[in-house]
């Protein structure tokens, strides 16, 4: 998959994984949490694991992540 590529994740919502990323690096820090923001996996439920393997990952990588929340004007 291309960098640039994005991958659907909860279909029910539309929550991709770069949703998912986005939510983990702006300090979401609980996948309790990240289901009340987005409501991924809060319907059907199929996409629970894959929405928690990429959530975790996310989490894991830190600062490695791009601090969007955070960006100062003058790096932009």
């Amino acid at each position: 998959m291309s960098p640039n590529s994005v991958m659907i994740v909860c279909v029910c919502h539309a929550i991709s994984d770069k949703e998912i990323v986005k939510q983990a690096n702006m300090g979401c820090g609980s996948f309790d949490a990240l289901q009340d923001r987005t409501r991924v996996a809060t319907c059907c439920g199929c996409c629970e694991t894959c929405a928690r393997e990429v959530f975790d990952e996310a989490r894991q990588a830190g600062s490695k992540l791009i601090p969007i929340a955070r960006m100062s004007v003058a790096t932009v």
